[in-house]
């Protein structure tokens, strides 16, 4: 039988009457699957350089579109 483990859902979090949470073959996991050990020194680091061009007004890495929210 196949399956699936999404951990990203339109609408986030996804409604409890959603029908994903009843199926037999879906595990749900919560929007956490990329954790890693090096996950927080990749934030702090990532946040430090977009201060850093912040400061000197250059362009921020990775910045959010808020038109398309990614």
């Amino acid at each position: 039988m196949a399956g699936t483990v999404p951990d990203v859902f339109d609408p986030e979090p996804l409604p409890t009457d959603n029908p994903l949470w009843t199926l037999p073959n879906v595990v749900m996991s919560p929007h956490t699957a990329s954790l890693s050990v090096h996950e927080n020194e990749r934030i702090v680091g990532s946040s430090a350089r977009n201060l850093r061009r912040l400061a000197r007004d250059q362009e921020l890495v990775s910045a959010v579109n808020l038109g398309e929210f990614y």
